[in-house]
């Protein structure tokens, strides 16, 4: 997602756009080069060049990134934009601005809401007080769209929209998989054919997002213990996503069918010698 945003600034919005590869895989790098983006190779050289930071990587490495950001504006004291577009919860991302305002710099709480992209037009939205600053992002690529809230409205966007998507696809592939231990498939397929059919979308994308999606989801419930309510449903999900890197399909980026991951996950609960129980040769009227 990253390099595909600093491509657009890159490619079509005609700015220079530099990152930090220290420590990133090749794969990364590869993405990096590709889109045009230049290594500041430091984390004090990027904060001295750059006007606004846009922080987008998985949610776990988002506080550990606002904490070197903070550190190397303590030493550089220069006026930046930092801007958070991770799926964190709004505590995390209330807490993230502190580090970053008493380092002297300005913080935009912000959500992408769109796939990565490949032309102008990511839509993000953001909140805060300086969330208006992003709004010259709009020509130089970006669809900035402006919330009326404080810190962590954008992030609770983030975790709501996403949640929803993501949640009701970790717990069909569950379902599913308790079809299949119980020789109910069919059965599924016949009864629920318009919730299953509608999975087949996002049920492919899981091997190579699982893992970025399970942080989101243990995000998620971070956000619904804030409020007072059950997270368990979502650790659930995270749970299962879990599963999906330890299968002989790891993080595999090909495309990929959903049989093919419910067969994947399937073989790695018998690998764990969860046996399927015997199926029962009928199914009874409710």
């Amino acid at each position: 997602m990253g390099a595909a945003i600093g491509g657009v600034l890159k490619r079509d919005g005609g700015l220079d756009v530099v990152t930090l590869l220290d420590g990133r895989s090749s794969a990364t790098r590869a993405r990096a080069e590709a889109a045009g983006l230049r290594d500041a190779g430091s984390m004090e050289a990027l904060v001295g060049q750059a006007d606004i930071v846009l922080s987008v990587m998985s949610s776990h490495g988002a506080l550990e990134t606002a904490q070197a950001v903070a550190g190397a504006l303590r030493r550089a004291s220069r006026p930046l934009l930092f801007v958070d577009c991770n799926a964190i919860s709004p505590t995390l991302a209330q807490q993230m601005a502190g580090l970053i305002e008493d380092a002297g710099a300005a913080f935009v709480d912000a959500a992408i809401q769109s796939p990565p992209p490949r032309e102008p037009g990511a839509m993000i939205y953001a909140s805060g007080s300086h969330a208006a600053r992003l709004l010259v992002l709009n020509a130089h690529g970006l669809d900035i769209r402006l919330l009326d809230g404080p810190v962590g409205q954008a992030s609770a966007l983030d975790m709501i929209c996403g949640g929803m998507v993501k949640l009701l696809d970790a717990a069909g592939v569950q379902i599913m998989l308790a079809a299949r231990q119980w020789g109910l498939e069919g059965m599924l397929n016949e009864r629920c054919r318009g919730l299953v059919k509608s999975l087949e979308r996002f049920t492919p994308l899981m091997p190579v997002r699982a893992t970025r999606w399970a942080e989101e989801m243990r995000e998620t419930g971070d956000l619904m213990r804030e409020m007072g309510l059950p997270a368990e449903t979502f650790v659930g999900a995270a749970e299962l996503l879990e599963l999906i890197p330890r299968t002989e399909i790891g993080l595999e980026a090909e495309a990929m069918t959903q049989a093919e991951v419910i067969d994947a996950i399937s073989r790695e609960l018998a690998r764990r010698g969860i046996a399927p129980p015997a199926a029962t040769s009928g199914a009874s009227d409710e």
